[in-house]
């Protein structure tokens, strides 16, 4: 894959990252680079998952000429980052208790 597939797959792993840190109402930089390294993990599984299946791309998005899986990438992220909160949410309580 070429160089501006990879900055694509970057960006949207930030954006769902970015999110993720606004929605738990915790901003922090540390919080958003390992937000957007997991969301790289999510990427990748939604890509995959929806290459692997053979799905139609919902949300075409045309990078160098080559097909970017938008939706399927972003779903892949969300959720991914929505698991790990539900495991740390639920982790946090069993400390508190």
């Amino acid at each position: 894959m070429p160089l501006h597939w990879y900055l694509t797959l970057l960006l949207v792993a930030g954006t769902c990252g970015l999110i993720d840190q606004l929605l738990r109402g915790r901003y922090s930089r540390r919080g958003f680079a390992i937000a957007t390294g997991l969301a790289v993990l999510g990427t990748l599984l939604g890509w995959a998952v929806g290459y692997g299946l053979d799905l139609p791309e919902l949300v075409p998005l045309t990078v160098q000429g080559r097909a970017f899986p938008l939706f399927w990438s972003v779903l892949g992220a969300a959720m991914f980052l929505g698991a790990l909160d539900l495991v740390e949410r639920r982790n946090r309580k069993r400390v508190r208790a």
